[in-house]
């Protein structure tokens, strides 16, 4: 008898959705109209105190956000069959939709007494995860099975070169809309939390705000690239110039193009490893460079016209093995 199977979207954006909405309506009769305990120190004593009622919204705001973040990437790369990474993303979407209803529940219902001191600060975040585990357990096991994809690549035949004459093929690539999406998502999450954190803590905290800084700066860094191909074989270098991937001419064992899924082989976007050494500058789905090194590893970028640089690769790469 075979196992009934959801489909992933449902796991990674309708049923969180439902969890954080019903969690909400069924909170939401108890906030008490007072502050209340929202954060605890290493002591397990509280240091930091809000008013009921920014539970919830923050309970509203990150039970809406993680699901989009989450969610989203299930439907910007199209392959045959989920990917690991996929089902991984459904899964921790719904485990962490159940465990923040929870734990935001458990600090309402455990402070309604003003005169009594604060729950313990272990026995809420215990208790979430208790339940939340076996959810995100039954979750992977309605899931679509995974289905793996090899990387299939298609070698270029050499560019042809007459002696002494020179060539060079530049392109660039940027992130993609559903990737930026994703990175911004995170960010403005990641944003909230630390404005939260800076709030309740009447600014302990707020050094956090720096993991959203830290995140932009990443996003400004590794968008766009420039890729060069010519005599002395790939460069791949970020807008700012770093990070920076080169492959000489003379290490390039095979030049070709191959179709590269970002979820399904490198598991998103950006600077990206993938199966058999390979290492991936991922910006998109599609068309990509592959260039194979001689120590077994490869580079693959994702770039428009991949089909001209692998020729003109594998002319140098030809070049450079007859001098050698």
């Amino acid at each position: 008898m075979n196992r009934p199977r959801l489909p992933l979207a449902v796991i990674a954006i309708l049923v969180p959705l439902v969890v954080t909405l019903v969690g909400i309506l069924v909170i939401v009769p108890f906030v008490p109209a007072r502050d209340i305990a929202v954060h605890w120190g290493p002591s397990g004593e509280p240091d930091g105190y809000a008013p009921a009622w920014v539970t919830v919204l923050v309970l509203a705001i990150v039970g809406v956000l993680t699901p989009l973040a989450f969610g989203i990437p299930l439907f910007a790369t199209r392959r045959d069959g989920v990917s690991f990474t996929q089902k991984t993303l459904a899964v921790v979407s719904l485990w962490l939709a159940v465990f923040l209803v929870l734990l935001g529940g458990w600090m309402i219902f455990g402070q309604q007494d003003a005169g009594a001191a604060p729950p313990p600060v272990g026995l809420g975040p215990l208790l979430a995860f208790g339940v939340s585990l076996p959810v995100a357990v039954l979750a992977w096991a309605f899931a679509p099975p995974i289905v793996p994809v090899e990387p299939v690549g298609t070698p270029a035949e050499p560019l042809p070169i007459a002696d002494g004459e020179r060539a060079v093929w530049l392109g660039r690539t940027r992130l993609a809309t559903p990737g930026l999406i994703v990175v911004v998502l995170a960010i403005l999450l990641s944003a909230a939390a630390g404005v939260f954190a800076a709030i309740v803590t009447d600014g302990a905290a707020a050094a956090v705000l720096g993991v959203p800084v830290l995140v932009l700066a990443l996003l400004l860094t590794t968008s766009y690239w420039t890729v060069r191909a010519d005599a002395t074989g790939l460069t791949v270098r970020s807008a700012t110039g770093w990070p920076r991937f080169h492959v000489a001419a003379d290490e390039i064992a095979q030049a070709g193009t191959t179709r590269a899924t970002a979820l399904g082989e490198f598991g998103g976007w950006g600077i990206r490893f993938g199966r058999g050494r390979r290492l991936g500058i991922i910006m998109r789905s599609g068309e990509a460079l592959e260039v194979q090194n001689r120590d077994g590893g490869a580079l693959v970028v994702t770039v428009d016209d991949a089909g001209t640089a692998a020729r003109l690769l594998s002319a140098v790469a030809h070049r450079a093995t007859e001098r050698g």
